[in-house]
């Protein structure tokens, strides 16, 4: 599977810090969504990397776009917050099915 690479800027949710996605993920990588552990939320499983640092998590799209949280651990070692411009590599979850299920993070407002 290919790997996608985009500069995006980090914006902060209410519980965690993600990115706008600029690419639909099913068409890019001929994959169906699979439920990403949260609600009725379906999306696809990535690996990738923040500024370099490895971290695992989802795209969805929610709100009329697609949008990927970006682990408060891997940003804590790039020493990257909201307002950030990122460069970001993901690619498809090697093993989708034992990706870490969606969990938000604390209510930060």
């Amino acid at each position: 599977m290919t790997t996608r690479r985009f500069t995006a800027e980090l914006y902060e949710g209410h519980s965690d810090c993600a990115v706008l996605v600029p690419f639909d993920p099913a068409k890019a990588w001929r994959k169906k969504p699979r439920r990403i552990g949260y609600r009725n939320h379906v999306g696809h499983a990535v690996e990738g990397t923040v500024d370099g640092e490895p971290f695992e998590s989802w795209i969805w799209f929610y709100f009329r776009e697609w949008r990927m949280v970006v682990p408060d651990r891997a940003l804590a070692e790039i020493g990257a917050a909201a307002g950030d411009r990122v460069k970001i590599a993901v690619r498809p979850h090697t093993e989708p099915e034992l990706a870490p299920p969606y969990a938000p993070g604390r209510k930060r407002r």
